[in-house]
């Protein structure tokens, strides 16, 4: 058992780890895409050339970045849940302390790549919608309407991790929270029926919520 504990704290560590070398390497080349572009405007009138191309791809990158930062992030709850439930089988779940932050870096985080997406796909369709540079200066003055565009797509993302992935990260918490607060020992008794399986925890959830409908009949 400590050597399975062992094994989800490393893996755990691996996961943050393999998050900060990705970011690291994504921002780095973010930053060279949108140094390219700026480069492109020092010429009057701006040739254009493979830059729309590049905003494109940009755009690709920064949602492959958004969906590994995402699996990630799970990977890493995963394995800090499988550590809390052997801390939990011990009875020694106040080793484990885990105080809220005042600032969610995994929430930011996940913001952080939210807004390169909108902001590629803001460019790419700025590029790709302007056959020459008249209609894309055109276009240009309108700058309001590519920040609500921006914005706009920046909430249909967030929007979206809510709808896909946000209840699944609660009922985890939720879980959590209801072993920490188990100083009977309730579902430790029903080891072997309720914690068997990759989806143990939902099946501890199902027999909370039976629980507690027991009590209100009763």
């Amino acid at each position: 058992m400590k050597a399975i504990l062992r094994q989800h704290w490393e893996h755990a560590r691996h996961c943050e780890i393999q998050i900060l070398w990705f970011t690291s390497i994504y921002a780095a080349v973010v930053a060279g895409i949108l140094a390219f572009i700026a480069e492109t405007y020092k010429n009057n009138p701006p040739d254009l050339g493979s830059t729309p191309l590049l905003a494109f791809f940009g755009f690709i990158l920064s949602v492959i970045g958004f969906l590994i930062t995402v699996a990630l992030t799970f990977g890493h709850h995963n394995h800090k849940m499988n550590v809390k439930i052997i801390l939990y089988c011990w009875d020694k779940m106040e080793l484990y302390v885990d105080p809220k932050k005042p600032v969610p870096y995994k929430r930011v985080h996940r913001w952080f790549f939210e807004f390169t997406v909108a902001l590629f796909a803001v460019l790419s369709l700025l590029f790709y919608a302007s056959k020459d540079w008249n209609s894309l200066a055109a276009f240009c003055e309108h700058r309001g309407w590519l920040i609500v565009a921006l914005i706009g797509i920046f909430f249909f993302i967030e929007i979206l991790y809510g709808v896909t992935w946000r209840k699944h990260s609660r009922e985890q918490k939720r879980f959590i929270k209801l072993l920490q607060n188990d100083i009977e020992g309730y579902y430790r008794k029903n080891w072997k029926v309720l914690f068997r399986g990759p989806e143990s925890w939902r099946e501890v959830l199902k027999a909370e919520e039976e629980r507690r409908k027991e009590k209100k009949t009763n």
